[in-house]
């Protein structure tokens, strides 16, 4: 109309930017509906899911280590993130854009990248806890995975994102809230620098710590092959050398042997073996009882402070292949706590972090593409939906391959406490 001038509004405003810049607009009701659903699905799953994980760790004293106080770091960022996602739910189903106050959308991006950032610092946290438990001494791994440095080390991976999450909007680079584009919450994709913001959130997080966890399990592959290709040498060095099945040799490192201790060999046993002490050279028969399957049963004259550790022997002329040989060491003795801790446990319980490991880059990964490459702009919100499943498959991870956190977490489902290995005094006492 003549003599009038129209005021485009904010939506207009988006609308034109798209059409002049041909940039794509998530418009598809009906996927945008599907994608609502599963995140539905999402949120459900994982705010169970991780809520167990930091229930079974904070019950259960036999789980608490630095490794799965890690972990917990992780299940907390997952939590935070699946929280969000029913305000995600909610920007993808409104027609006519954010219906609620524009901060709530701003509050909910920044916490949505700041949990993504803290998980992706995290996983390189437990990475490098890993590979330092493997490759170094007790003493050293105790020194530096204190209380203090902990918590130092849970503060970092939280502030290091959320410094690069919430710095540049301040300073006018990017704006987080609503995305007319995708209709979610995430950052708003009308402003011409939006893609800046993201590329540094992206090099400054995501590809260098993708790099060093890459890295750090490299060194953890070549260190592991590199022992077990030593111990087999070494098996095959003394295999000449051992004795026969009649009799099983131990090795003791403690001094507490007392040195009157009579020598008996009254009762009928399978085996038999003398133990010497270090420091002087007197010995002493230990009574171990076996089964028929090799399996000890019973341990005579066992001296304090030591406990028994079952390693494989192959003996020459055995019919068995693998015959379980019995060692003495003494709890916390020097020898022990400056040999690094590689045993099959350790190993075992890294491998299983690395599929977690790589079950966040399979999620990630796919996103990432989308977003650099222009041409995949409608893959975006199903990529983004991808990365959301690694928010509730941690925890599936860890119930499907630890048995120990499977153990607590059934308990807790079945509110059966009593069932929870080493339980805390203070439940333990209400329960």
């Amino acid at each position: 109309m003549e003599g009038h001038t129209i005021i485009p509004t904010t939506m207009d405003i988006s609308t034109i930017r798209s059409s002049d810049t041909d940039l794509f607009v998530f418009e598809d009701y009906n996927q945008r509906i599907a994608i609502a659903t599963i995140l539905c699905i999402v949120f459900l799953v994982g705010s169970i899911g991780n809520t167990l994980v930091i229930a079974a760790v904070v019950l259960s004293r036999k789980l608490r280590s630095s490794t799965n106080w890690l972990v917990v770091n992780l299940g907390c960022s997952d939590l935070l993130t699946c929280l969000c996602l029913p305000f995600n739910v909610v920007a993808m189903l409104s027609r006519d854009g954010w219906p609620l106050p524009g901060w709530i959308c701003a509050a909910n991006s920044a916490v949505t990248w700041i949990c993504l950032g803290a998980s992706v610092m995290t996983l390189a946290l437990i990475a490098f806890n890993r590979w330092y438990l493997l490759t170094k001494s007790s003493i050293h791994f105790q020194k530096l995975y204190t209380t203090r440095n902990i918590c130092f080390m849970v503060l970092s991976a939280w502030l290091y994102p959320a410094l690069l999450v919430l710095v540049p909007p301040f300073a006018g680079l990017g704006r987080l809230g609503y995305s007319h584009e995708y209709k979610v919450c995430s950052q708003d994709t009308s402003i011409p620098n939006s893609d800046l913001y993201s590329l540094i959130a992206g090099v400054s997080i995501i590809l260098p710590v993708f790099i060093v966890v890459v890295f750090i399990y490299v060194l953890i592959y070549l260190f592991v092959s590199r022992q077990s290709k030593k111990m087999n040498q070494l098996k095959k060095a003394e295999a000449p050398q051992r004795r026969g099945n009649d009799n099983v040799n131990f090795n003791i490192s403690s001094s507490e042997v007392p040195s009157n201790e009579p020598s008996t060999s009254e009762e009928t046993i399978t085996q038999s073996c003398l133990t010497s002490n270090l420091h002087t050279s007197q010995t002493t028969e230990t009574k171990i009882t076996l089964n028929e399957e090799g399996k000890f049963t019973a341990i005579e004259n066992l001296p304090k402070n030591t406990f028994l550790e079952v390693s494989e022997n192959e003996s020459s002329g055995s019919t068995k292949a693998n015959q379980k040989r019995p060692r003495f060491f003494k709890k916390n003795s020097p020898n022990n706590k400056a040999k690094p801790h590689l045993n099959k446990y350790n190993v075992t319980v890294t491998k299983r972090l690395a599929i977690v490991v790589l079950a966040f880059f399979i999620c990630l990964l796919p996103f990432g593409v989308s977003v650099v490459v222009p041409p995949s702009d409608p893959g975006v919100p199903w990529t983004g939906l991808m990365l959301t499943f690694n928010s509730c498959v941690n925890p599936l991870i860890y119930a499907r391959t630890m048995p120990e956190f499977r153990k607590v977490m059934l308990a807790i489902i079945r509110c059966r406490l009593k069932d929870i290995p080493e339980l805390i005094a203070s439940v333990r006492r209400f329960r």
